[in-house]
């Protein structure tokens, strides 16, 4: 995986870092050739990743599309769902994902830091549609 960042990174430039070819084999393992929605950065699709359950995941993606969330709003969504499983592990999440409505996003003061390490989006889509000639 070290050689492969190094390789990418003199071919494409900055951005596949290890970590990030590892977030990127992770999003195909979760959409394979499904469908990849432009609306949506890479950073909207790392904090998506980070939800197993196929149905929250794609439940999070369509609403942060329809509501036009920004990737910091999706994260704190996404972990908002993870924390009421874990603290529910027997309750089903239902499809309301937001419970005191955006007021916590406004209080955000600074980045994620998680977030700042991102990859161009259209570069990974132009290998991810070179690889799979779509």
């Amino acid at each position: 995986m070290i050689q492969l960042s190094k390789d990418l990174n003199q071919r494409f430039g900055k951005g596949f870092s290890d970590r990030n070819l590892r977030y990127m084999r992770r999003f195909f393992q979760f959409y394979k050739l499904g469908k990849i929605s432009p609306e949506l950065s890479w950073t909207h699709y790392k904090a998506l990743l980070l939800v197993n359950d196929f149905k929250i995941r794609d439940g999070l993606e369509k609403e942060a599309i329809v509501k036009g969330w920004s990737h910091r709003e999706l994260l704190l969504k996404a972990q908002a769902v993870l924390r009421k499983r874990d603290s529910v592990a027997t309750a089903e999440t239902d499809s309301e994902f937001s419970e005191d409505g955006d007021k916590g996003i406004s209080r955000l003061k600074r980045p994620i830091l998680g977030l700042l390490l991102t990859v161009s989006f259209k570069i990974f889509l132009r290998i991810w549609n070179a690889a799979f000639q779509i």
